[in-house]
């Protein structure tokens, strides 16, 4: 290493480079926050959802193989975040990119898990 910023073991390839470049411009707090948000927050949420999802399929009675294209189907956003991505950057809503995106999905993941979760399921006594 000959010293100089992006080369050599400080740069580890040009990590240091860029982590200080995303310092410099953003300050710490935000990429704290998105951190946090990004990596913590959503895999406790997916964590804490997909924990769940098989004792509600059990409790709708979903046979295994249907459980099995459940799965699937709830999957098919996040393997699609590339186009879904794509199509908002060029398909820009209201002079906007992502926000009325952000919140069509939004909306409607409410609306899934609130008709999953107000469902009056039938009550059987033993």
């Amino acid at each position: 290493s000959n010293g100089k910023r992006g080369s050599g073991v400080y740069g580890l390839f040009g990590f240091v480079d860029w982590w200080v470049t995303l310092l410099n411009n953003f300050g710490g707090v935000l990429l704290v926050l998105l951190f946090f948000t990004q990596h913590l927050l959503k895999g406790f949420v997916m964590s804490l959802t997909s924990r769940a999802q098989p004792y509600v399929y059990r409790e709708y009675k979903v046979p295994a193989p249907q459980m099995q294209i459940f799965n699937g189907v709830t999957m098919l956003p996040w393997a699609m975040k590339p186009v879904i991505g794509l199509i908002s950057d060029v398909f820009p809503i209201g002079g906007y990119n992502k926000a009325p995106y952000f919140l069509m999905a939004a909306v409607m993941g409410t609306a899934a898990y609130l008709a999953i979760g107000l469902k009056l399921m039938p009550v059987t006594v033993m």
